[in-house]
């Protein structure tokens, strides 16, 4: 113990001072102003702001109970100012504390030129303005100042924690002075004895304090108390500090008292501290029982945390299917959408300090830093990153990342950032179907493809008709130029009409692709492939025409063609007219009107180019709208009573018309007369034949006008070409015929009237005769009838009797029941 004067003792306190010990006590809670193991300046400032209110909370109390600044003090001699105490003369007449108004371990740290010069915050004295007033300290950014407090520990060790007295202003006007036993204002006996304490032998005649508040004076001073853990920066984990004991080193009789972060003094019984948070100064002092020593100076620690980084840890899945992530399969309910979890690490972390006062996670997407270019999840235990397909766009692996950022930098610091890779998990898709499967080609007839196996919503099938394969590039899509897309409509399979035309193979090839923006997550299937054989012809069995007029039934198909601009406006489907076992096809996109039932004019049924039916059928469509032009546009009307018995399609892209030259005049002028029996002439011998009865055989050749009544036989029997002939006119009177007994191409040069039991042709095989008409019309009479390949692209056919064949015309009028196309039109000369 350190030896001083002898002086007079009060034991005891006035209300008054309790009350501005407890004001003081509460407003200086980090006395000790240690700075926490931090280098972030944030940190720094905000303590250092903290650190001047205190300091000025202080001057003005040390100014109130007595204490004196110089008006040029500096601020290293008021700090030293705010560190003594009273001396005992003083504090035994004083109103209020006598002690030091801070730790006099606390040292400040001045700028170095550098800091100086830069706009970091300092601590700066500012002198009393005027007399009668009491300089501050301020924070600056300029001037030469102290940029931080600390407490040094080594002037405990060299004893230079020891508050040095000073004489204070005697304030304690109400005691009488000459006495030289003091008595206290509000009358308390000056003989009240004082309680035992610590074994202590009572004494009498002398005030026991109303306060816990250590007293100074000049006598024997007794050492302060020790505290089990010194003050300094602890891991996080061992607070909130509950295991804080105090130490009494004298043996004079005395009583430990204490204060926690500026609470009210409490007399320390034993055993620890009640638990406190870091950055808590706790004060504790020595109170003597014995009128041979004086009270302990105060010993303050400030016990603070380490700052600790904190830690996340990122699971999920290392690779996700399309279902997985949330896609949706055909048929079927979507998963729950697949998440990452970020959990923060609360080991080592009491709960007192978890929540999001303290840290929250932040998460990204697509990219692996969080904390700069992430969201809050506005949590502080785990948090949930969406893997879902709306993340990935068209990469095929998608990174996400987590890190819990710290809002309390004096407690946490940012976590590092954690991330996770998922990759694609493709899923091969199976092969597709077409049908027919087998057959001859045709143009404008449907080719249906069906996917099967397990398939995503919005799943595509793209095909080609150039044998060509759709391909399967690196990211699930087509490679090939001629792949064209299949339309659905919602379901599994989809149809197209092949519009290319010609009588060549035609080879249809197919796969199925993952839905659009998202092919990447599946394999391609294999290609599915169906040839189909060479056709007579690239179109389907029927007429090619201008404009049509219907007005009975007949069987095939009816393809409309603008090639020659006399497509109508309007075109009638009259009541009654029907269209057996064939399709409708109009180029452009007319506008349809129907006068009755859709449902029941348009059939829908399925056929193919020979017009026999597809049953079931894979297309049931009624209207059907292919991908040429979009023009012209016109009207289309079908009134009631009309039927199609097929499809009609739209935008549909028609072969073109052949064209018919002039026909090669004869060679003679010489006419041949028959009148009986059988016989053969060449057009090299005559020109004009005139036939009353009998048969006559016709040569090839080119010949003039011809009047015949009975059998007029053209072509030659068993021949694999065609026998060439042309007619300048041709008379067929009544029950004349003209009979074709191997293949031949004949050209009118004028009209062509069939009547009343006059034939043309073979009914056995109608494709063994071309009629070209070059400038006139053809005309079937009611009771004639006509088999063939009629080709007037300039001219006007008129069917009134039976017809079985094909027909190219400007204009067609049908007018009996007795027509059939059984052949494709002709397309080329």
């Amino acid at each position: 113990m350190k030896s001083v004067k002898s002086a007079p003792c009060v034991w005891a306190f006035t209300l008054v001072e309790i009350l501005l010990a407890i004001a003081v006590i509460s407003v200086l809670t980090s006395a000790g102003y240690y700075v926490a193991a931090t280098t972030k300046e944030t940190a720094r400032e905000n303590k250092l702001r903290s650190d001047v209110t205190n300091l000025n909370t202080a001057v003005q109390l040390y100014v109130a109970n007595g204490g004196t600044i110089p008006a040029n003090a500096t601020a290293e001699q008021v700090l030293t100012k705010l560190q003594s105490r009273a001396t005992g003369a003083s504090a035994a007449v004083a109103i209020g504390l006598s002690g030091s108004f801070v730790d006099p371990r606390l040292t400040p740290a001045a700028q170095s030129s550098d800091q100086a010069s830069s706009s970091e915050l300092r601590a700066v004295w500012v002198p009393a303005a005027g007399s009668g007033e009491t300089g501050k300290f301020a924070v600056a950014t300029t001037g030469q100042g102290i940029r931080e407090f600390s407490i040094d520990e080594s002037k405990t060790a060299a004893g230079a924690s020891t508050p040095v007295p000073e004489t204070r202003q005697q304030t304690m006007e109400a005691v009488s002075l000459s006495e030289s036993t003091p008595h206290w204002v509000w009358g308390v006996a000056d003989a009240q004895p004082a309680a035992t304490e610590l074994g202590a032998t009572p004494t009498t005649g002398v005030a026991a304090g109303p306060s816990a508040t250590p007293s100074t004076n000049d006598l024997e001073q007794l050492d302060p108390p020790t505290f089990s853990r010194g003050g300094g920066s602890y891991d996080l984990s061992l607070f909130p500090m509950a295991d804080l004991t105090l130490s009494n080193p004298n043996t004079a009789p005395s009583k430990i008292y204490y204060q926690v972060a500026g609470g009210a003094p409490q007399e320390y019984t034993g055993g620890s501290l009640p638990s406190f948070h870091p950055d808590t100064q706790v004060t504790a002092w020595v109170k003597s029982n014995s009128a041979a020593y004086s009270d302990s100076s105060m010993a303050n620690a400030t016990y603070d945390n380490l700052v600790k980084t904190l830690e996340v840890s990122l699971s999920g899945p290392s690779s996700l299917t399309y279902q997985q992530a949330g896609g949706a399969m055909y048929g079927e309910t979507s998963t729950v959408t697949p998440v990452a979890t970020a959990t923060v690490t609360t080991s080592g972390i009491a709960s007192a300090y978890q929540g999001t006062s303290y840290y929250v996670i932040y998460t990204s997407v697509g990219s692996t830093t969080p904390l700069t270019s992430g969201t809050s999840s506005g949590s502080a235990t785990t948090a949930a990153i969406d893997l879902s397909l709306s993340g990935w766009g068209t990469a095929s692996s998608l990174t996400v990342a987590a890190a819990a950022k710290s809002l309390r930098e004096d407690y946490f610091a940012d976590s590092s950032t954690q991330s996770l890779t998922v990759s694609q998990s493709k899923t091969s898709l199976s092969t597709p179907s077409i049908t027919p499967a087998t057959g001859q080609r045709s143009a404008l007839v449907a080719v249906t493809i069906t996917a099967a196996g397990t398939l995503p919503a919005g799943f595509q099938i793209y095909y080609t008709q150039d044998g060509s394969d759709p391909g399967a590039g690196a990211n699930g899509r087509p490679t090939s130029a001629a792949a064209t897309l299949l339309s659905l409509g919602g379901g599994t399979s989809g149809t197209f009409t092949p519009e290319s035309g010609g009588t060549g193979e035609l080879t249809v090839k197919s796969r199925v692709y993952g839905p659009s923006g998202y092919e990447s997550w599946f394999t391609p299937s294999s290609v599915a492939s169906v040839t189909y054989t060479s056709a007579s012809s690239g179109i389907p069995e029927g007429a090619l025409v201008g404009n049509a007029s219907v007005n009975g039934t007949f069987y095939g198909s009816l393809i409309y063609t603008n090639e020659k601009g006399n497509l109508p406006s309007y075109i009638n489907f009259n009541s009654g007219s029907t269209i057996a076992q064939g399709n409708v096809y109009f180029p452009g996109l007319p506008k349809l009107v129907f006068n009755g039932s859709e449902s029941s004019i348009i059939l829908g049924r399925q056929y193919n180019s020979d017009g026999t039916e597809v049953v079931p059928a894979t297309d049931t469509r009624r209207v059907v709208d292919l991908t040429g032009a979009t023009t012209p546009v016109y009207q289309v009307t079908f009134n009631n009573g009309a039927v199609v018995q097929g499809k009609v399609y739209r935008r549909a892209t028609p072969p073109s018309m052949p064209v018919v030259t002039a026909p090669s005049g004869p060679t003679n002028s010489n006419t041949y007369s028959q009148n009986s029996g059988t016989a053969t002439i060449s057009a090299t011998s005559y020109a004009n034949v005139n036939q009353n009865h009998g048969t006559l055989t016709l040569t090839p050749g080119n010949y003039g006008q011809v009047n015949a009544n009975e059998t007029i036989i053209i072509g030659v029997a068993g021949a694999t070409t065609p026998s060439v002939y042309s007619f300048t006119s041709m008379n067929l009177n009544s029950n004349a015929k003209v009979v074709v007994v191997g293949p031949v191409v004949v050209t009118m040069a004028g009209n062509l009237t069939l009547n009343s039991g006059v034939t043309l042709g073979n009914s056995a095989n109608p494709d063994y005769l071309q009629l070209n008409m070059y400038s006139g019309d053809f005309t079937i009479n009611s009771g004639g009838a006509g088999y063939g390949k009629l080709v007037a692209p300039n001219n006007t056919v008129n069917l009134n009797g039976t017809f079985n064949g094909s027909v190219v015309a400007k204009t067609l009028t049908i007018n009996s029941n007795g027509v059939a196309f059984t052949l494709p039109p002709v397309i080329s000369g």
